[in-house]
């Protein structure tokens, strides 16, 4: 017998217009024990803040069900995706195949944009959404996709800070079978040195070309920010070519950025991504799919520049 699950309360005497969620998981309860034959239902309403004291009970419910999470385990199929969530995915996915970037840099590109935006929970969503294709059928496959993933969080750090890429990791790490955990450990010997800081600096260089030195002449009278941008940003997290690309690393950086409704930055990268290579009609559908994410979490992007703004500086 199946039995769902959604997500937990975290106030039952939260009030929706005159009742109490306590009620009302009462009144759900009730009416999907009726469908269940008899089994026994798991039934929790999601965290208040997906609520508003409007919502009818119609509504609630319409929205819980589209919030279910999956099955407990050993009491049905695997883990099932939110349906507006993978209409998401989808939607990214078909425009990043209409460039030459490559099959897997949606993906990237999603993880980039959930995580330095609002949801980086929804990092489980896109894990599960992948491995239900047939190529992500085996566990090799998976430690692959998980290295992806997890590289991609541990440069987000540099760019986001480090607590939406932890949210990121655990919502992962709750979902995935055991089997298809990767044990790998990618900065284990790193060492803050000479090769270091001119591994980050080649980078840099690709990066930034010759407006790097205007750059971080920035941080003349702010040395720490200097360091920290050449020995950490870029020699720890974005110079690590072990799993990620150059381009899945810019992907990461420029898509945080550009989440987070930064002018000045997002200006740089959309830059940098043109100078490693990436057509305008590319970065142009990127920068359309960050949009897209956006706007499914309700953040303005109101600041960045467009592309065309930025063609004259490349």
């Amino acid at each position: 017998m199946k039995t769902e699950v959604w997500k937990v309360v975290t106030s039952p005497t939260t009030t929706l217009g005159h009742m109490t969620l306590q009620s009302l998981i009462r009144r759900f309860s009730g009416s999907l024990a009726r469908t269940a034959a008899g089994g026994r239902e798991h039934i929790f309403l999601p965290p208040p803040r997906l609520l508003s004291t409007r919502d009818s009970f119609q509504s609630l419910f319409d929205r819980v069900s589209r919030r279910k999470m999956g099955s407990v385990p050993g009491c049905g199929g695997p883990p099932k995706v939110q349906a507006n969530v993978a209409n998401l995915f989808q939607d990214i996915e078909s425009a990043v195949e209409s460039t030459s970037l490559g099959k897997e840099k949606w993906y990237i590109l999603t993880i980039a944009a959930l995580v330095g935006g609002t949801e980086p929970e929804l990092a489980d969503q896109l894990y599960l959404y992948i491995i239900n294709k047939p190529e992500y059928a085996t566990t090799s496959h998976r430690h692959y996709l998980i290295r992806r993933l997890r590289e991609a969080l541990v440069k987000l750090v540099s760019i986001v800070g480090v607590c939406k890429p932890l949210e990121a990791i655990i919502a992962i790490m709750k979902v995935e079978k055991e089997e298809d955990r990767d044990y790998t450990f990618t900065r284990e010997n790193w060492q803050c040195d000479q090769e270091n800081h001119d591994r980050g600096m080649e980078w840099m260089r690709q990066i930034y070309a010759h407006n790097i030195e205007p750059t971080l002449d920035l941080f003349k009278a702010h040395q720490d920010f200097r360091w920290i941008s050449t020995e950490i940003t870029y020699g720890l997290y974005l110079s690590d070519r072990k799993i990620l690309d150059d381009l899945d690393t810019e992907l990461v950086v420029l898509v945080g950025i550009m989440v987070q409704n930064l002018r000045l930055e997002t200006h740089w990268h959309i830059r940098g991504t043109r100078r490693i290579g990436v057509s305008k009609g590319d970065v142009e559908i990127i920068v359309a799919c960050v949009h897209k994410v956006a706007n499914f979490m309700g953040t303005s992007l109101n600041r960045i520049p467009t592309v065309e703004e930025v063609e004259k500086d490349v």
